[in-house]
């Protein structure tokens, strides 16, 4: 089973990071959200994404 995990950075200008950084995310609205409110009160424009997916190993063939 996977679970993606969504973290967004929001950056200001082109190569500028203001550091902000959401935490850990579950849902593309949840992020959605997040970048909406951060720019809304920072006036940023650009966000860099970092995704996460946490697998399970279940014995099968390798075993």
């Amino acid at each position: 089973m996977t679970h993606p995990r969504p973290r967004s950075g929001l950056r200001h200008g082109e190569e500028h990071n203001c550091g902000a950084t959401s935490g850990t995310l579950h849902t593309p609205d949840e992020l959605a959200r997040w970048i909406a409110g951060h720019c809304a009160t920072t006036g940023h424009g650009v966000y860099e994404q970092t995704a996460r997916t946490i697998l399970r190993a279940e014995p099968g063939a390798w075993q």
